[in-house]
């Protein structure tokens, strides 16, 4: 079994710290997605939702039982590359806005996130995809990566890996990105590490851009067309800026 089938994987991530509403989206196959009133409230799943959109230069919009939602870019999409330097997809800094109904709760969504494609995820048998976001809002910025990991690969050191940095200089591809995650007893991401290394530095210039986060949310955890789903709201830690963030973990159910 592969998590992603041959063809499209988008995401949408998007949400604040202050208590606000908070969620994710994930489109392989049949779409789910997830939102939660506040951090403290398990998110809301609506399957079978509808996803209109692949591209970074057009609006997504974004349908399910009660939940309508429209997905606008802000700022420069980074065009992430394969091996051979082809255009895989991209991520992009996004503007989040709608309404959602969940658990008797109507809500409002204008909140900053990022969303993300990725056209070439058919690889055989994948054992899991991480999908870790973060945004800044002073000044404005985000860190988007994904991690894909082979079937029976021991830890991560096959994982195939690409990530972006985006802030007000434009969209940077991560020459040599690195992930590592802390996982609660129940399987849950709790914690985890980026250390993104940039290509462009001076000679003995070079260092990497690093973030901390750590889940602030009760987190979910959906089983949805073959697909186990996790999603945790992060709060995220670099340079001496907060944000929030969204780290999604799939696995085979």
């Amino acid at each position: 079994m592969t998590i992603a089938p041959a063809g499209l994987l988008r995401t949408v991530t998007f949400g604040t710290l202050d208590g606000g509403p908070w969620g994710a989206v994930w489109c392989s196959g049949s779409p789910v997605i997830l939102v939660s009133a506040a951090a403290d409230q398990r998110p809301g799943a609506i399957a079978g939702a509808t996803v209109d959109g692949s591209e970074a230069t057009s609006d997504w919009q974004l349908a399910g039982d009660g939940v309508e939602l429209l997905v606008t870019g802000e700022g420069e999409a980074a065009e992430l590359g394969d091996i051979d330097g082809d255009a895989v997809g991209f991520d992009q800094l996004c503007r989040v806005r709608g309404r959602a109904s969940i658990a008797g709760s109507e809500l409002t969504i204008d909140c900053l996130g990022l969303r993300g494609a990725r056209h070439e995820l058919d690889v055989p048998g994948i054992d899991s995809v991480r999908r870790v976001t973060a945004w800044w809002l002073d000044p404005d910025g985000g860190i988007a990566l994904v991690a894909v990991r082979p079937r029976k690969a021991k830890g991560h050191g096959r994982d195939e890996i690409s990530a972006a940095v985006l802030d007000a200089g434009g969209a940077t591809v991560v020459a040599d990105p690195r992930l590592s995650t802390t996982y609660g007893a129940d399987g849950a991401p709790a914690r985890a590490g980026l250390e993104l290394w940039l290509d462009g530095e001076e000679e003995g210039q070079q260092y990497p851009r690093r973030a901390a986060g750590e889940s602030v949310s009760a987190g979910t955890r959906v089983a949805e067309a073959g697909i186990e789903l996790w999603a945790e709201l992060f709060r995220w830690h670099s340079r001496g800026r907060d944000g929030a963030g969204v780290y999604l973990l799939a696995r085979p159910a």
